[in-house]
């Protein structure tokens, strides 16, 4: 996966956990594509300093996700959820089981309920 992809995944993840300057300085610089010097004119700080904000910002999410795990748990369900639909998909009409295609409709529509 692309780097900053991926370090935009876990700013949404984790970056609550940020504070608030850590917050904004990764939000400016991996959502809104802001330059070092840009950042640093909107936060009053040195363009240095926003740039080892980001760093380590960069270092505690990684760290974060590293110990937790959640942003691997999330694409791994969202991999088998998707496994899950395909299957059912491919199944072969079972006309001849009213209760069972009411079920397979079932888990069709509860699958494409779950949001991340």
């Amino acid at each position: 996966m692309d780097k900053d992809i991926n370090m935009a995944l876990l700013f949404d993840t984790y970056g609550s956990i940020l504070s608030d300057f850590q917050h904004d300085c990764l939000d400016m610089h991996y959502n809104q594509d802001f330059s070092l010097s840009e950042i640093s004119d909107n936060v009053g700080k040195t363009r240095q300093g926003v740039y080892d904000s980001i760093k380590r910002s960069e270092q505690i999410l990684k760290n974060l996700e590293k110990k937790l795990g959640f942003l691997k748990k999330t694409n791994d369900l969202k991999e088998k959820i998707d496994e899950i639909k395909k299957l059912i998909s491919e199944m072969p009409d079972i006309s001849g089981n009213l209760q069972t295609k009411e079920k397979i409709e079932e888990i069709k529509k509860t699958l494409n309920k779950i949001q991340f």
